[in-house]
């Protein structure tokens, strides 16, 4: 009987468990000996020993973890890098070795198939909300968090758009408060999940209202320019009485290196690969950042507000947990039995990956790519989908409005968000 072990590496998604139900009904379908590792390769790998670090998956029923949230076998941030961490990865291969398990399939990110390239007996399985994959054409996990935070960001546009009445000031009519909210998304080297939050301006029909929050978008691949965003979003308050901002946890500047939190010189933290991290106790916000330029650099127009109201929103681990659609569960499901053929295959070294299909529709399929296209790379936003400041192309929604959303394509008009104000 052959034997594979499996783990889970990185951040959750809301579909991760879906694609080891997929390597589960596969590997019984083929009759293999099915071995999870807890906490990825900190689990199985490094310490196999430990009760508890081994768990038998053979006979589990793959409909039984689909849907949960969370990584079942837990997960790690372990990152292995040859040169530096040669004793480990012995270890780790030794341990592999001596359990009789033919290859190790690994649900995961860059950095989890970075690691799973330095053990040389292994298939990477993608995941990541942060859709920056290279060879994909996205990523399991990325519309469900694209959902999750269209849902908050409409929920937040009624929670916050009320606080800007309108009264009479000086014979004119102004905006007494106008709030403006700075809305962070996760995605440290690549602004997909920044655009993905444009999902907000979709309405139940399937249509891209233009007028709908958010208004202005600051993904990384946008470099940051504060006299344009200043402009705008007095152009926004003085039109809306309110404004809202989705911007990436890295912004960087005209020359496409310096980061705003350089510029700043802020003292953020870093783990041991020199990533940033940007959601940690005293590490640098964008969100905050460009809320305190607005604040402190806007000018206040009495024709149109009298007053600015910032609020910096930071939702992290939330945006990736919270909401799972039913096209992204699919194809994770079938990425995950996709593995399974491929070790069949007699292919490892490889990463299976989400490819889109030529013609009419919405066709994607699971497909192998080699593991080198995805280790240690970042897929940054494509030129066809970024549009500019005011948000993604057209092609952006068309592409993804179907993982996202459901099958409707877009079409755009301009309309009211909220009813019309009296005077």
């Amino acid at each position: 009987m052959k034997k594979i072990m499996v783990g889970q590496g990185g951040g959750p998604t809301t579909v991760i468990n879906d694609t080891l139900a997929g390597i589960i009904l596969e590997s019984q379908r083929y009759g293999i000996e099915l071995i999870g590792s807890k906490n990825g390769l900190e689990g199985g790998g490094l310490n196999p020993e430990v009760d508890g670090n081994l768990v038998d998956l053979t006979g589990i029923s793959p409909e039984s973890i689909r849907g949960i949230p969370g990584a079942y076998l837990g997960t790690t941030r372990l990152k292995l890098e040859p040169g530096i961490d040669d004793d480990l990865i012995q270890k780790i291969q030794d341990n592999i070795r001596e359990l009789g398990v033919d290859a190790f399939l690994y649900i995961g990110g860059n950095d989890t198939a970075s690691t799973l390239s330095a053990m040389n007996n292994g298939i990477h399985v993608q995941k990541t909300v942060d859709n920056d994959l290279p060879g994909n054409d996205h990523t399991s996990g990325f519309g469900s968090a694209s959902r999750a935070n269209a849902e908050i960001i409409k929920s937040l546009v009624l929670d916050t758009s009320g606080f800007s009445p309108r009264i009479s000031y000086q014979g004119r009519i102004v905006y007494s408060t106008a709030p403006v909210v700075v809305y962070q998304t996760q995605g440290r080297n690549a602004g997909w999940l920044t655009l993905g939050v444009a999902f907000a301006k979709v309405n139940g029909g399937g249509q891209v209202i233009e007028d709908n929050a958010p208004h202005l978008f600051l993904p990384r691949e946008i470099p940051f320019d504060e006299r344009l965003l200043l402009d705008e979003v007095d152009n926004i308050l003085s039109r809306s009485g309110y404004a809202f901002i989705a911007v990436g946890e890295e912004l960087v500047l005209e020359d496409g290196i310096t980061t705003l939190a350089e510029f700043y010189k802020a003292n953020g933290t870093t783990d041991r690969h020199g990533n940033t991290e940007n959601a940690r106790s005293g590490s640098f916000s964008h969100s905050d950042a460009v809320a305190d330029i607005i604040k402190n650099n806007l000018r206040v127009d009495s024709n149109s507000y009298l007053n600015v109201k910032e609020t910096p929103i930071k939702i992290d681990h939330i945006q990736r947990s919270l909401y799972r659609t039913l096209t992204d569960a699919n194809e994770a499901f079938g990425a995950g039995r996709e593995a399974v053929r491929a070790f069949m295959d007699g292919q490892l070294n490889v990463s299976i990956a989400l490819l889109r299909e030529g013609g009419e529709g919405y066709h994607i399929r699971p497909g192998r790519i080699p593991l080198s296209t995805v280790a240690d790379q970042v897929r940054q936003v494509d030129s066809r989908y970024l549009g500019d400041i005011h948000g993604p192309t057209d092609q952006f929604f068309n592409d993804f409005m179907p993982l996202v959303m459901g099958s409707t394509q877009i079409k755009r008009h301009s309309g009211p968000v909220l009813p019309q104000y009296i005077r």
